[in-house]
């Protein structure tokens, strides 16, 4: 799968992959929104649209879309980490869209190639338990608990 380039103003017309460039997140950010929703509301309140919106304009963040005939079908939202002892991490921070079988596989190898051309050693996904069951190459290093203090 090679990874397209985009222009604005967006005109995407086929099937495949986009790396929207952050003057562009606004152009495509409601079909991206509407997808994108279900999976921050699952945060926690750590996210929020804006504060989502902020950080891909700023290009700390990196809007994906999938595309079917013309027609966004998934979006993912990551973010590239450096530590403090030098390895730098790409974050898949959210996934969501329909018909997941046709474009999961090779939007995340996509991402998975350009994050190492970006210096990236190690991919992480957190999320539902059922994304175990998909990334079969990936293992599970660790669990998150939640226990909400305010009420």
């Amino acid at each position: 799968m090679s990874l397209l380039t985009v222009h604005l103003p967006i005109e995407f017309s086929g099937t495949g992959l986009l790396l929207i460039p952050a003057d562009g997140a606004l152009v495509v950010w409601t079909d991206a929104w509407r997808l994108l929703a279900p999976a921050v509301a699952l945060s926690s309140g750590r996210y929020t649209q804006h504060s989502i919106m902020l950080a891909l304009m700023r290009g700390t963040n990196q809007l994906w879309t999938w595309w079917n005939d013309g027609e966004m079908v998934a979006a993912v939202v990551t973010e590239l980490n450096d530590y403090p002892n030098k390895l730098r991490v790409c974050d898949m921070l959210f996934c969501s869209g329909r018909n997941m079988n046709l474009w999961c596989l090779p939007l995340l190898a996509a991402i998975e190639t350009w994050a190492a051309e970006q210096g990236t050693k190690l991919m992480c996904v957190a999320g539902r338990i059922g994304w175990e069951r998909v990334l079969k190459d990936y293992r599970k290093t660790a669990v998150i608990l939640e226990k909400r203090l305010d009420g």
